[in-house]
Order: C-alpha cells, then structure tokens, then sequence
C-alpha cells in the first residue's frame, strides 16, 4: 500500500515518539507533531499517553498556542471546565483573533448548559408565531456570548457593546446545539442518530420485574442460577473432550496424524500441501458480475426498495432515485463515504446526501433486510445450510483460519494473509 509523504512522516513521529518512551532519551519534536501524536492517542483512548505527549510538547515548546489549545481539549474532556476557561482567556489576551479560541469557548459555554435559556427563548418566540426580528433585543439571554465573539454580535459605541445583532444571535444558538449534539452532550430523543443510549436500554421501572422480561424474551438461561448453567456447560465441554480424545486414538480423523507409543504416544495435524489450487474448483465457473448489477437483480426479485420510504411518508411527492439508494448503501457499507461515492458514480453529492437523510434509516434498513431475507428463505437452496434437521444460515460472522482444505475454505489476503479459512 502506497503512503503520501505526510502519512509517512505522521507513522515516523509516532514511532519515535513511542521510540523515546521506552529508551528514556529525550529527542526533539517540532509542535505540529507534539499536536498530531496527542490527538492520535486521544482517538485512540489512550489518555495516559496523550498527557505524557503533552507534557513532554509544552516542555520543548512552552508558548505553543496550537498545544495549549490541545491541552484545552483534555482540560473539556476532563471536565476541568474552569481551568479550560482561564487557560482560554490566557491565550485570548496573546492572540485575540485566533479564531479556535472561540470555538472552544462556545464549546465550554455549551458544556455549562447556558445555551439552554436561549434554546428555550427562541422556542417561545416559535411558539408566539414570532420571528427574533420582531422581539425586543434587550429580552435575548446574552449569557451564551462568548467574550471574543461580542465584537460579532454586537455593534459597538466607544468601548460598550448596544444593539444585539439578532440573525446571528439566531445563528449562534444552531452552531452551539449543532456543536453539543456532536459531542453527545444534548440528546434528541425521537432521533436515530442523537438519541441517547439510556433510550434504547429497558427503564429501570420495567427491569424490577426482569424475570417475567426474561420469561417474554424466551431466555431461559438468564433464568437459570449461574452456577446450575457453568456446571451444565462444563459437562457438555468435558464429554466433547473425551469424544474427541476417542476419535483421535481410534483413528477416526483423518486429518490427524498420531505417532510414537505408550507415553510417548504424540499426534499432529496433516497440513495440506504447497501446490494446491488456489481455490476450488467450484468458484472458477461462477461468472463474475459487477456490484450494481447485483443490486439490480436483487432489488428485482426481492422488492427490497419498496421499503425504503421518505421519513416524510405521504407527503412527498416523488419517489427516490434507486441509483441514489443503491450508491449510499455501498458508501456506507463500505466505509467509502458519500464523498468519495459521488466523485466516482458521477452522481450529485448533495442529491446523495439527501437521500440518505430521507430514506436511510434504522427502520426502513431493517424493512429492507427482513425483504431480502424472507426472499431467499424461499429458495431451493436454503435448507442446504440446514445440519442435521437444524436450521442454519450463511450469515456473516467469524473468520476463522483453515488448517485442512473444504470447499467453504478460501484464500483471502484481507483476512487470512496467505493463507485460507
């Protein structure tokens, strides 16, 4: 895999930096990098280490602004909110036009639930069927004005700051929510994306009757004492050892090799040999067919878009472009994005995301899953999976390494390096 120059230069930094830990040397790094390094372990979780990093940058680069802006970061993350607010106004006083400055201040004044008297003053001007042009200024709640964005909201007569700008007071309210949904700090709770996770989990009220919960769900198991179910699966773990012991001294499978005798009796596993075909036999007379044409084909016989409705249902007058769904389910499915998407399908960026807005969501995803699926269990070949009278699927699941060849087993770089499973 090729690497840009600063990718490359972003692993080397890393592995010095970790280089210079374990050696206890100290070497010089230049603050972009100190930057770079303690947001890479912050995305990584590793806290511990991005304090080490920040320390150790603030020590070679004592009036780096980029770094103590970081070390503000930390500051929010730890919830240090009045040490994050005097370090801010510190920095303020040396550049006072640095416009991340204010960001974290906004961030800072979100964090302390200030935005919430605005939220709820503009909510009643809605109410009243009032636009904020038509309330009096002096009403809005300024307390969420950062210090360093005033000179924006308001218009200045000698050193005192009058007349509210009320269009961007408007404005600032949607950047300081948009800012606190993203942090997970405000929740919305009819919403898939911005719900909270205390939505999806069963009320503390309901769970005090967990046993007739349990019994509904069909979960016997959670039932059962604990004790009572390791014993049970100790017993199962224990004859299928003495099973497999048996089949291995008997000679049963064939895919083991037992040698020597007595106490030196020893067995290994048959590995299957260097030139054996890539993959099997079978998969050559499959005929390749592109990703769209797939998704054709299935839409076709499947119905699935069907399910794929406008979150505003009967009020939209026209129906989705199926090449816009299909090229969001690949984005997504892919991790490819949106973006990307649209630079190579020559479909509207815009018209992408607005599609996925509209008809991409946790229930019309499922809608179109249980389309899919109820259709392919009508085919011929479903209950070829089945073991045993048992139904069984080809699901997604694990990858698991192969050591004898099956005609299931492939090669897979992505998965298996080399080898197949």
């Amino acid at each position: 895999m090729h690497l840009d120059h600063d990718e490359e230069d972003y692993n080397l930094s890393l592995a010095k930096f970790e280089s210079m830990l374990k050696t206890n040397k100290v070497l010089f790094f230049d603050s972009e990098e100190f930057e770079e390094i303690i947001l890479h372990y912050l995305d990584m979780g590793k806290a511990t280490m991005a304090k080490k990093a920040l320390k150790l940058g603030l020590e070679q680069h004592p009036k780096s602004t980029g770094l103590k802006l970081v070390q503000v970061e930390m500051l929010v993350y730890e919830d240090k909110l009045d040490q994050a607010v005097k370090l801010l106004n510190e920095l303020y006083a040396i550049e006072p036009t640095n416009e991340e400055i204010f960001i974290q201040k906004a961030n800072i004044y979100s964090k302390r639930d200030k935005h919430e008297k605005a939220v709820e003053f503009l909510q009643n001007l809605l109410r009243a069927n009032k636009s904020p042009r038509q309330a009096d200024p002096n009403w809005f709640p300024v307390e969420i004005i950062a210090k360093g964005l005033r000179r924006y909201l308001f218009r200045k007569e000698g050193n005192t700051f009058k007349d509210l700008d009320v269009d961007r007071y408007e404005f600032l309210v949607y950047r300081l929510l948009r800012n606190s949904l993203e942090a997970g700090d405000l929740y919305v709770k009819n919403s898939n994306e911005f719900r909270r996770f205390e939505d999806d989990l069963i009320s503390d009220l309901r769970w005090q009757d967990k046993e007739q919960i349990l019994r509904e769900i069909s979960a016997p198991i959670l039932l059962a004492p604990i004790k009572d179910t390791l014993a049970e699966f100790h017993a199962m773990i224990e004859a299928r050892y003495t099973a497999i012991n048996q089949h291995i001294t008997e000679g049963v499978n064939k895919h083991i090799k037992v040698i020597g005798a007595a106490e030196k009796r020893r067995w290994k596993l048959l590995y299957p040999s260097t030139d054996e075909p890539i993959n099997s036999d079978f998969y050559s007379q499959l005929p390749g067919i592109g990703i769209a044409d797939l998704l054709w084909f299935v839409a076709g016989n499947t119905g699935f878009l069907s399910a794929f409705t406008h979150v505003l249902d009967r009020y939209v007058k026209h129906e989705a472009d199926p090449r816009e769904i299909f090229a969001c389910i690949v984005a997504m499915g892919t991790n490819m994005g949106l973006s990307k998407m649209a630079e190579v399908s020559g479909l509207s960026a815009p018209a992408m995301a607005g599609t996925s807005r509209n008809y991409l969501r946790l229930e019309t995803l499922r809608a179109a899953n249980d389309a899919i699926s109820n259709a392919t269990s009508q085919l011929p070949a479903f209950h070829l999976y089945d073991i045993q009278d048992t139904l069984h699927s080809s699901s997604d699941g694990q990858r698991i390494e192969t050591q004898i060849n099956t005609l299931n087993a492939r090669y897979s770089p992505k998965y298996f390096g080399l080898q197949k499973g």
